[in-house]
């Protein structure tokens, strides 16, 4: 029997909370007092949460759970530890990549939050392939190469080269795949399956109404390609989330709406590339990577273990 410090009443230690720190590995207050506490101070400790991921060791720790969760979810390797993350939250203070300062928010994410970047995608999460880059600038790069940046920045720049009709035209012209609305049966039952143009103007037309933009697109205006028309990808379907060769519709000019010399259909990941950035932010974004992995190659030439960012 363990006595409460709140209401004093002795309890089974099932009534209590576990705590490695104290001596007997349980909280000093049963569970039914803490409950009625946050009940009373909800937003008191939700004020304080916020200060607290405010800070330097409040940053670091929520960097290196998320980061250490995406690794187990993903199996990779994960070599970091909560002391290397809080040194490079004290010491990294601008995005090495976009040449901006970090911006502290509350739990949640803008675009100069900081984030851990993995070099290499395909590796973990190792001191020589982990560096602290803003949040718009490691959701562009994705779980792309910077050859799949390169591919999408020398293909915006070929659409601004070219005139609107002309580009469309070409575009057509393309291995074109148009599917139609269809009936199945299946469990004696008709089911009724939309085709993936129909649910592209269907989203459009959710997002243009969002967003407040024109959307004068009808179903035959939206044609799929086979393959990714950017990073050159095939292009399918994925059974229950977009994948990356998921076919997605693109606004070329982001700020002009849905219209027909303004739409192309991409792959998943190459819409997740460009996100909402201008040709010279995604060419700004793409010099800093470039000039982090060279500096990265440099370290290893020279056998230094501990990854610095370029100044």
């Amino acid at each position: 029997m363990v006595e409460c410090q709140k209401c004093k009443v002795k309890k089974l230690a099932s009534k209590f909370s576990k705590n490695s720190s104290h001596q007997n590995g349980l909280q000093k207050i049963c569970k039914k007092c803490n409950g009625k506490y946050r009940v009373a101070n909800k937003e008191r400790i939700a004020e304080q949460k916020r200060a607290y991921y405010r800070t330097s060791k409040g940053i670091a720790k929520q960097l290196f759970d998320k980061a250490r969760y995406r690794a187990r979810k993903q199996s990779i390797v994960f070599e970091l530890d909560y002391d290397w993350v809080l040194g490079q939250v004290q010491q990294v203070l601008e995005c090495p990549v976009r040449k901006v300062k970090f911006v502290t928010g509350d739990k949640t994410f803008h675009n100069n939050s900081r984030t851990l970047d993995r070099a290499q995608p395909s590796l973990g999460y190792t001191r020589e392939n982990t560096c602290l880059v803003s949040f718009k600038a490691n959701l562009v790069k994705n779980n792309g190469s910077l050859q799949d940046l390169k591919l999408l920045i020398c293909y915006l720049h070929k659409i601004k080269a070219m005139k609107a009709e002309s580009w469309i035209g070409k575009f057509r012209s393309l291995g074109l795949v148009q599917q139609k609305i269809y009936f199945e049966e299946k469990n004696n039952k008709r089911i009724y399956r939309k085709s993936i143009s129909v649910r592209m103007l269907s989203d459009a037309k959710k997002r243009a109404k969002r967003k407040k933009l024109i959307c004068s697109l009808v179903e035959c205006d939206i044609v799929v390609p086979t393959v990714c028309p950017i990073i050159g990808i095939p292009l399918f379907k994925g059974t229950r989330k977009k994948i990356d060769n998921s076919p997605t519709l693109d606004r070329i000019d982001n700020n002009l709406g849905y219209v027909l010399s303004n739409i192309q259909v991409i792959s998943n990941k190459a819409n997740i590339m460009k996100n909402d950035c201008t040709l010279q932010e995604l060419e700004q974004i793409y010099i800093g990577f470039e000039a982090i992995e060279v500096t990265k190659n440099r370290l290893k030439h020279y056998g230094v273990i501990q990854m610095q960012v370029p100044e």
